[in-house]
């Protein structure tokens, strides 16, 4: 294997293993959404714990994206809201690029993979992109090296080369319930089951299906967090179903906040019309709380058919959702296997040693 990069060094890796790694420079340039999901959330782990393993990371990404990248993380902003067809964009990322010299250019999302489309002849360096969801067939090149987040990622774009690699977190910290549990939650104790969904509030999530089903099963509560666009909207619809004792909508929390109530919830929902990871499908599972989830992203790579809405509707949600809930107890102990995978599969330690064996294929 040979690598671009000169300097060598030791150090101890999440195992506390010693070894000699090559370290190597990596630029991720993130899509130019202005608000912070899944995707944003995967890079900003995958930089720090690469960081953490020894290379030197920097991040290209627009400016309403600085204040959420880590501390750790030195991000070198640039106009990526523009068009994807302006010139000038295409200029000042080709100048950033040369400043940095990375060994490695790693892409997140389609707009910036039809960008370096557009100028890749004129980049030395190594391009890979990670397709993260599934809506339109991605540009193929052959100085790019894709990796898929699912398997349905890599049908529907035709990457059958690809390489798949889950979205991963670290395990989250036990203290993060109960300080969940302190900062006081509603329903908890009531004996009623506790439904709990999250994300950013679009259309894609499919919380106004989620929200309709839960109004014909009243013995369920739902914790519904974040915030987004369709925010009041789906607030209005609580309100109009007669809902307002039975949904909490606290809006945005912080992330330990939000994962902390994983651990307390009976059932983690994933409505989602479309998703790329689902990022919240790691978090949950790794929370050991049981999930019940549409058939997106890699859900049917982890879930059974009996866990997995049959179709993304109402009556769906709303038949699934009864059945679950007639006997939680044995539901929850069908998930021990599937936690007991999530644990040693959706590791962030093991994704980022994935994703740099697919840097080594590359140089």
């Amino acid at each position: 294997m040979v690598y671009r990069c000169e300097d060598v060094r030791k150090y101890t890796d999440r195992e506390g293993e010693k070894s000699l790694e090559k370290v190597v420079k990596i630029c991720h340039v993130l899509a130019d959404k202005k608000s912070f999901g899944g995707i944003q959330k995967h890079v900003f782990s995958l930089a720090e714990i690469q960081l953490e393993m020894g290379d030197t990371v920097s991040i290209l990404l627009n400016t309403e994206l600085v204040k959420s990248c880590p501390s750790s993380i030195t991000p070198k902003v640039c106009g990526l809201n523009r068009s994807r067809f302006n010139p000038f964009l295409w200029l000042e990322l080709l100048k950033a690029l040369s400043a940095l010299d990375p060994d490695i250019i790693h892409l997140h999302g389609r707009k910036v993979g039809y960008i370096f489309n557009f100028i890749k002849h004129f980049i030395k360096q190594p391009i890979v992109v990670t397709v993260h969801n599934t809506r339109k067939p991605v540009i193929k090149n052959e100085q790019f090296v894709f990796i898929c987040v699912s398997k349905l990622a890599q049908t529907t774009s035709a990457l059958k080369n690809s390489t798949i690699i889950y979205n991963a977190i670290d395990a989250p910290d036990s203290l993060w319930s109960e300080l969940a549990r302190e900062r006081g939650a509603p329903f908890l104790n009531e004996g009623n089951p506790i439904l709990y969904s999250c994300g950013r509030f679009v259309k894609a999530k499919g919380f106004d299906l989620l929200v309709d089903a839960l109004a014909d099963i009243p013995q369920a509560r739902l914790w519904l967090v974040g915030e987004g666009e369709e925010w009041k909207k789906i607030h209005d619809q609580v309100v109009r179903l007669g809902l307002e004792n039975r949904v909490w909508m606290p809006g945005h929390l912080d992330a330990d906040h939000t994962v902390g109530l994983m651990a307390l919830a009976d059932l983690f929902v994933i409505s989602s019309r479309r998703e790329g990871g689902p990022f919240t499908l790691s978090e949950a599972l790794r929370s050991h709380c049981p999930v019940v989830a549409s058939p997106v992203g890699f859900v049917p790579e982890f879930l059974s058919t009996e866990q997995i809405f049959e179709s993304i509707d109402v009556q769906s949600m709303k038949l699934k959702l009864r059945s679950i809930l007639s006997d939680l107890v044995n539901y929850r102990a069908s998930f021990e296997p599937i936690f007991k995978r999530a644990d040693n599969e959706l590791d962030l330690g093991v994704m980022a040693k994935k994703v740099k064996a697919v840097y080594e294929s590359t140089m």
